[in-house]
């Protein structure tokens, strides 16, 4: 017997996940807050999502980032997070997230297998991402959330993911052609509880129906009501790093 769903049947817009995500930041009311860091207390407004979007997007792309190529996150919960996700796919590049207690060994691997050729990360982890380098990840450039400024120079260059937006902010955005049901926007792995971790392929409209299903099917929330994220590791992107418009 064909069981149903309790809820009604959704639809899936035929968007990138970036343009689902920016359409959304549109509703937000003026300055009204999408994300709060629980240490710092940095904020990110739903009106500041678009355009820091598209100035690190446009940086991105001029530092040589293309369509279907691939850029690690490597860090835990960070307001910027959800910009590194959402400036990446909106060039048609492709995210791969790390669990942020991962060894460098284990880093190394998820990076051969993924093809990454940039990666952000925070300081403390800066370690580790060159050691991974070392075993031989394909890493080109590293860009830190919590960096300011010149951080001179490695074997691989290291900057501040802050100064993509202000670079960007002179170049001109970049118009990259998505087809959200054939390209991929995010590559997860695995546990690797049988096995070395998997990568796990999630095209734009994959990710895109999941929001449109939790935002069909979650508990009713208000502008006014505040959602809390843990700051535990996940190796898949947790629903606020990049659908916090919704």
């Amino acid at each position: 017997m064909a069981l149903r769903s309790q809820y009604p049947a959704i639809t899936v817009p035929d968007v990138s996940l970036p343009e689902f995500i920016i359409g959304r930041t549109r509703n937000a009311p003026p300055g009204h807050v999408a994300l709060v860091d629980g240490q710092s207390e940095a904020t990110l407004a739903y009106c500041d999502i678009e355009r820091l979007v598209h100035f690190t997007a446009a940086a991105l792309h001029h530092a040589g980032l293309r369509k279907g190529d691939v850029l690690a996150i490597l860090s835990p919960n960070h307001v910027q997070y959800p910009i590194a996700f959402q400036a990446t796919c909106f060039i048609g590049a492709i995210v791969t997230t790390l669990n942020p207690v991962y060894t460098a060994r284990e880093i190394a691997h998820q990076l051969e297998d993924s093809k990454a050729r940039f990666i952000v990360t925070v300081s403390a982890m800066l370690p580790k991402a060159l050691q991974a380098a070392e075993a031989g990840a394909p890493l080109e450039r590293i860009y830190l959330f919590d960096g300011s400024g010149p951080l001179g120079t490695a074997k691989i260059p290291v900057s501040a993911f802050g100064e993509l937006a202000l670079t960007g902010r002179r170049l001109p955005v970049p118009s990259t052609p998505i087809d959200p049901a054939k390209d991929v926007c995010a590559i997860p792995y695995s546990s690797g509880t049988s096995g070395l971790p998997k990568g796990v392929v999630l095209t734009h409209r994959n990710l895109v129906a999941n929001l449109v299903q939790m935002a069909a099917n979650h508990v009713q929330l208000s502008s006014n009501d505040v959602l809390a994220s843990s700051a535990l590791p996940s190796r898949l992107p947790s629903p606020p790093r990049y659908s916090a418009p919704l």
